[in-house]
């Protein structure tokens, strides 16, 4: 690892001949942070990343172009007032994590941090790396990356609530494969271990969006066995038998559906099990399974013990959300039209549990002429979908 012949992060090019006083506090990275190429780079004024133009460009459609984010005060024309990754960093794309608190956030990060460091490799090459390399080679690393991160500095932020959301933290572990890729390169046997850390983390990220209360409570399922049995009190999810790949009809959670989209993501009960099914191939609990193909033998008394798992949910639910109600015929998912009307369906008590002024809010919202009586008319209509499937 040769860094003679790399440019020093302090240059002059580097900071683009801006004055001393406006020089902050960190390296400027001297590649690219999508391609890891150097060259011609747009300086972020908030972080240490640097972009070639086109690749801001293809980061920003997700916020803004890279015109839009260039800072037009600044002295130098080489700069953005924050980038893509800063901007994605501050304000979450993912529903679920909108109402998340701070003190859940920190333990999400924290657990993926841990399961990083733990869960995937071992011995772990990137969780210190100052230990995992000689003083001279760490040196050197040091020398040519912009930020030194490691696996165990991520556990460190996310405990001192250094990220604000799930973006944030996943834009702090890319460091790790930006770093890696400059020194040892793309083709590197590093760079794979890098990019299936860097895969791992964001699986994590999109199961614990998907349920943040789920994601926490199965980390910590050593602690508590009946985990996946206690309902999740923010995100209340919808029961219902699922066709998946590898059981014909299977008691589940019904954990996401984003409107238009052609799966729902459901999870089995016994095996824990998460596949994206078709809608139509999932139905609405009930009591009974609807006419899909039965199981025999081994299969046949894990899925009964998976159905027991199932009632024990319900027992707990109604302990929690008022009266649970169950459809009396096949109801397909997909003839409800949404997740947010399965949920009302079958948790009719819900409303009035999350909104205890609700009485209040419709009298004020009479006196503005304002219809107030939606949720209880969608209430019934979709018992009449249920009952006509």
């Amino acid at each position: 690892m040769a860094s003679s012949s790399l440019p020093s992060p302090f240059s002059e090019t580097t900071l683009g001949l801006i004055s001393p006083t406006s020089i902050p506090p960190f390296k400027r990275d001297l590649y690219c942070w999508v391609c890891h190429v150097d060259g011609p780079l747009l300086k972020c004024k908030t972080c240490s990343r640097a972009y070639h133009r086109n690749c801001a460009n293809q980061l920003g459609s997700l916020c803004h172009t890279a015109e839009a984010l260039m800072d037009t005060e600044s002295p130098s024309p080489h700069f953005m007032k924050g980038c893509p990754e800063c901007q994605m960093g501050t304000k979450t794309i993912f529903p679920n994590m909108k109402q998340a608190p701070i003190q859940e956030l920190r333990l999400i990060c924290v657990a993926i941090a841990r399961n990083l460091r733990d869960g995937y490799f071992w011995p772990n090459p990137f969780y210190k790396l100052d230990t995992e390399k000689s003083p001279k080679e760490f040196q050197e690393y040091k020398d040519i990356v912009a930020k030194v991160v490691d696996i165990s500095e991520l556990e460190k932020l996310a405990g001192n609530d250094q990220f604000v959301t799930l973006e944030g933290f996943l834009g702090e572990a890319k460091w790790i494969l930006h770093n890696t890729i400059i020194v040892h390169g793309k083709c590197s046997r590093e760079a794979d271990c890098a990019k299936e850390i860097i895969d791992i983390c964001e699986l994590e990220l999109l199961a614990a969006e998907l349920c943040p209360e789920c994601f926490l409570k199965e980390h910590n399922r050593e602690k508590d066995e009946l985990w996946f049995i206690k309902p999740c009190l923010r995100h209340p999810h919808p029961l219902g038998w699922a066709k998946t790949p590898s059981n014909p009809n299977w008691p589940v959670k019904i954990m996401g559906w984003t409107p238009g989209s052609s799966s729902v993501t459901v999870r089995s009960f016994g095996d824990y099990q998460r596949f994206d099914i078709p809608p139509s191939k999932c139905y609405l609990y009930m009591k009974n399974p609807p006419k899909f193909d039965s199981h025999r033998g081994e299969r046949g008394e894990d899925a009964k013990l998976a159905q027991k798992e199932a009632e024990q949910h319900v027992t707990e639910l109604e302990k929690v959300m008022g009266k649970v109600r169950l459809p009396e015929k096949e109801c397909r998912l997909s003839s409800l039209g949404s997740l947010d009307n399965a949920i009302k369906f079958m948790f009719p008590e819900l409303e009035r549990i999350w909104c205890p002024n609700e009485d209040e809010e419709e009298d004020e919202e009479v006196d503005k002429n304002t219809p107030t009586s939606a949720p209880n008319n969608n209430l019934e209509r979709d018992d009449d979908v249920a009952n006509n499937n």
